[in-house]
């Protein structure tokens, strides 16, 4: 009883560290202390310690050879692989969806681009931003693949915390929305090819955007809007 309770609690601490992250409230590169965490939270050190190390198997949170630990950051080499990974999975999944899960795939896009439309009109750049991750999500799981899905999952989160590093920005919410509307479309029409290319080409912009923008991707390993 007392191990289930305690699980319970870690993951409680994940599951508020991880939106933190997300969110921008603990910016990429900010120090994380195991004591301020469990005085904030009202717990023992124990689950926090617990959930500093499952988030670093995720890859959000990075403990240095020092012992210090801190929330992720990202060199332009990584996040070359990343996009180049993304570009794979996302390609390959879409590809897939509409081959075999079309209707499926359509259903999941439609939704999300109305919830998308509706933050772009209200001006609500986190909804917006949440959606955004919701949209490549719901890609990726109307392959139907098990492999596809769970290999997104390495990215997805890293890629949520980025996206509100970079897009706090109203006219870059807008910029984006019609990107994925373009997409939406596509996907409408029926035609895998376009959509696996217009797809693609928005990952590799999406690349650019994170290089461009002040304080998201630096030589030599840091990433942060704290630093």
């Amino acid at each position: 009883m007392v191990k289930l309770a305690r699980t319970s609690m870690t993951d409680q601490v994940v599951s508020y560290l991880r939106e933190a992250i997300v969110l921008g409230d603990l910016p990429m590169g900010a120090a994380l202390s195991e004591v301020r965490i469990a005085g904030e939270m009202g717990v023992s050190r124990t689950p926090v310690r617990e959930a500093l190390q499952r988030l670093a198997v995720e890859g959000l949170v990075v403990h240095s050879a020092f012992r210090d630990t801190c929330v992720f950051t990202v060199t332009h080499d990584e996040l070359d692989r990343m996009v180049d990974f993304r570009e794979i999975i996302e390609g390959g999944a879409i590809i897939h969806a509409m081959k075999t899960n079309l209707s499926g795939l359509r259903d999941g896009v439609d939704r999300v681009i109305a919830g998308m439309e509706k933050a772009v009109a209200r001006r609500n750049v986190r909804r917006y931003l949440s959606l955004d991750t919701d949209l490549h999500a719901v890609i990726v799981a109307a392959s139907r693949n098990s492999y596809l899905i769970d290999a997104n999952k390495l990215v997805a989160t890293k890629m949520a915390a980025l996206r509100t590093a970079l897009s706090m920005d109203i006219q870059l919410i807008e910029r984006s929305w019609n990107t994925h509307q373009e997409i939406h479309d596509l996907i409408a029409t029926g035609d895998p090819d376009a959509a696996e290319r217009r797809l693609r080409r928005h990952v590799r912009d999406t690349k650019s955007l994170f290089v461009a923008g002040p304080g998201v991707v630096r030589d030599g390993g840091a990433v942060s809007k704290a630093g």
